[in-house]
């Protein structure tokens, strides 16, 4: 049985443009990009560590609780939504430029963004891997094994 390693992350591109209406597109990273999973993982062993000294009977909360929708907001800003072009505008009607700390301002405003956010990069997951899988299928041509190029050496004469 023959075992292989595949890392093709580094040929293949695990970010896209990504239109997500006719005025604005998005810079999205894979879902399963490995900064972004380590640091939700990170994020859900402080969340059950911080739980454990609650139970149902006295479920209170602190000033110093955050909800996980505001943690996952900023995982996203910092690690899956790398830029955005277009007109993306404050309260005041300002265009503000991107930033992870805007993006996160944005998410946490936005819930239809926040869930597009999500499927949009699953989906550019999904399509890296069916790209790296069509480029390891790919063969390359064969060689017969024999030498190329001019055969002989010229004597100095």
């Amino acid at each position: 049985m023959a075992l292989k390693i595949n890392r093709l992350e580094s040929v293949l591109s695990q970010e896209r443009w990504e239109d997500y209406d006719e005025d604005v597109s998005f810079k999205i990273a894979a879902l399963d990009t490995e900064a972004y999973q380590i640091a939700l993982e990170r994020a859900r062993r402080l969340i059950a560590r911080e739980d454990a000294g609650h139970s149902l009977a006295a479920i209170r909360v602190s000033s110093n609780d955050v909800r996980e929708h505001d943690v996952q907001c900023q995982l996203l800003s910092t690690y899956i939504v790398k830029d955005w072009k277009g007109e993306v505008l404050d309260e005041a009607g300002n265009v503000i430029p991107y930033s992870p700390e805007n993006a996160t301002k944005l998410l946490s405003e936005n819930t239809d963004l926040f869930v597009w956010v999500i499927a949009t990069a699953a989906h550019v997951a999904a399509n890296a891997k069916k790209e790296a899988q069509e480029t390891v299928e790919k063969s390359s041509p064969g060689s017969s094994g024999k030498k190329s190029g001019p055969g002989k050496m010229k004597s100095a004469s």
